[in-house]
Formats: C-alpha cells, sequence, structure tokens
C-alpha cells in the first residue's frame, strides 16, 4: 500500500492516486479479513465507487494480486462505470528485464 502513495511524485499533478486497501490491512486493520473470494471483489468494488470522483475519468492498476482482482472486477462487470484504462502487471518491476519476459522476441509457434 505504501509504496502506492508515493506515486504522486512521479505523475502529473492533474492525477489523482487513490489507493484501495482491503479489509484487515492498512487503515482497515480493524475490520476482520474477507474470506469469501464473491464478498470480497464486492468490498473492493464498493471502495473503487466510493472513493474515485464521479466527475472524471479514471484509470485502474492492478499489481500482483491486485492484477487477478482488477481481471475479476472487469470480467464480472463489477465496477459501475468501464475505466479509461487498465495497467496490469506483476512480478517486479517493468522495467527489470529478464530472458523470461522476452516473449515478444519469440515466434507464435515458439510461444505457445
Amino acid at each position: 500500500m505504501e509504496i502506492y502513495i508515493h506515486l504522486d511524485k512521479h505523475l502529473d499533478s492533474r492525477i489523482d492516486v487513490v489507493p484501495i486497501e482491503y479489509a484487515g490491512r492498512g487503515a482497515r486493520m480493524n475490520e476482520p479479513f474477507i474470506l469469501d473470494y464473491s464478498a470480497f471483489l464486492e468490498d473492493v468494488s464498493l471502495c473503487i465507487k466510493k472513493k474515485r470522483s464521479k466527475t472524471i475519468p479514471f484509470c485502474i492498476l492492478g499489481y500482483s494480486l491486485g492484477s487477478a482482482i482488477v481481471y475479476d472486477l472487469l470480467e464480472k462487470q463489477m465496477l459501475s462505470e468501464q475505466p479509461r484504462h487498465v495497467f496490469i502487471c506483476a512480478r517486479e518491476a517493468l522495467n527489470h528485464g529478464s530472458k523470461s519476459q522476452r516473449y515478444n522476441l519469440l515466434s507464435e509457434d515458439e510461444f505457445l
């Protein structure tokens, strides 16, 4: 969570970073963890709805487990409005390349 707070200094001042905290974590530490995944997705969807501005477009960044959560929220159409962009990533920062990340250099047959 803390890493997302520091994104503000790297972004255009017109971009507002609004991290979503899960029940049982961070500012929501006193709430019980949600053990049912459907209920968890509903909670995250509600948090997004409450925190985002209704007057400007929004984007979503899902990192690591958050990427699966974002995918499921979109696939199940659980957001009241579609985001303008969705950024999904995992593992290390994208600027740390490795051989396993060079899939774009493979032919389709090699990739499959």
